[in-house]
């Protein structure tokens, strides 16, 4: 929740600055292992994003991480792919504490096609507020 010094999500951007910096001068290893969850969380999510595209996960399983308008734009792509893309790269960009821009270059057959995702920090958690396969 952000209050607590110790807890399971020591880097929360929902802690003051001082607070973080404090944690990671304690143990400096957080800020990697935060640092690589993150990117873990964002992987699982674009590769979700992938199957509901191709029909082979529903949407539902995403709600809770989706903005409604997001959510919605899942459900009417849901199968509009014929494959489940693979990932070549992933670029994860924080402009600002408590905003995530990923890009994530995918391959579909001989298609090379790039997806952007935005997550706001919103209850204490990632949810996708922007999605656009471009």
């Amino acid at each position: 929740n952000g209050k607590s010094f110790h807890s399971n999500c020591d880097l929360c951007f929902h802690k003051p600055v001082a607070q973080i910096v404090s944690l990671i001068r304690e143990k400096p290893e957080r800020a990697t292992w935060w640092m690589e969850m993150e990117q873990y969380a964002k992987e699982n999510f674009a590769k979700s994003v992938l199957e509901i595209w191709a029909g082979k996960r529903s949407a539902s399983q995403l709600s809770k991480f989706c903005h409604a308008s997001v959510y919605q734009d899942l459900v009417t792509a849901i199968g509009f792919q014929k494959e489940i893309g693979k990932f070549r790269k992933i670029y994860i960009n924080e402009p600002l504490d408590g905003l995530c821009e990923s890009t994530v270059t995918v391959r579909f057959k001989d298609r090379l096609r790039s997806m952007a995702l935005r997550f706001e920090g919103v209850d204490h958690k990632w949810v996708c507020t922007s999605l656009d396969l471009i």
